[in-house]
């Protein structure tokens, strides 16, 4: 039996693009476009020369993969507490309960957010707390780096912020202000997956 080619154009395939916005470009109204068109057409956008170094980006790899790669008992000491900090066993957490079919995610991670002191009144809110950090014998400059990775990303979360304001027509600072995120949760999640085992 032969197959029949089609007669006729081929069908199109629609290829979307993911818009760059660049935080080094001095356009601002370039980056307000850019971003605007991305979140309506596909709702994602990658930012790139946000002053992050691609050295420190690796750093931060490595040392969150020396986290991963501890003991359990060690993880296990830096335990996610009420205040959302510290670690998570594989499979503490479930995605999808109704559909899921395995117990948890295949997953391991750990919590860092915005560093509040207990004896701090704003320590009291759901999210807000001091951070749960490994020993420094343990991991040394591993707090410093998290610490550091958390304040860089969330500096950049704040410029992309003052773009999202343009965009929506507010003000540059609309953002910044206290009652809107002026103080926000800004949640670090470092994650490794360890991969499905049969």
């Amino acid at each position: 039996m032969e197959t029949q080619k089609q007669s006729g154009p081929e069908p199109r395939i629609k290829v979307s693009t993911i818009n760059c916005i660049d935080l080094s470009n001095p356009d601002i109204g370039e980056s307000v476009a850019l971003l605007k068109q991305a979140c309506l057409d596909c709702g994602f956008f990658y930012v790139v020369n946000h002053g992050i170094s691609q050295e420190f980006l690796d750093e931060v790899f490595a040392q969150s993969k020396k986290f991963f790669y501890l003991p359990l008992n060690e993880k296990l000491k830096v335990l996610r507490n009420e205040k959302h900090r510290g670690y998570t066993p594989m499979f503490d957490e479930v995605l999808d309960p109704d559909n899921q079919v395995h117990v948890g995610d295949y997953k391991e991670g750990y919590y860092i957010g915005v560093d509040v002191p207990e004896n701090d009144p704003e320590s009291e809110k759901q999210f807000n707390g001091p951070n749960v950090w490994p020993a420094d014998g343990v991991l040394p400059g591993w707090r410093q780096t998290m610490e550091k990775f958390h304040h860089e990303a969330l500096e950049v979360g704040k410029a992309v912020s003052r773009i999202i304001a343009l965009a929506l027509d507010l003000e540059v600072d609309f953002f910044d202000k206290p009652e809107v995120l002026g103080k926000p949760i800004a949640t670090l999640r470092l994650l490794h997956y360890e991969g499905v085992r049969s």
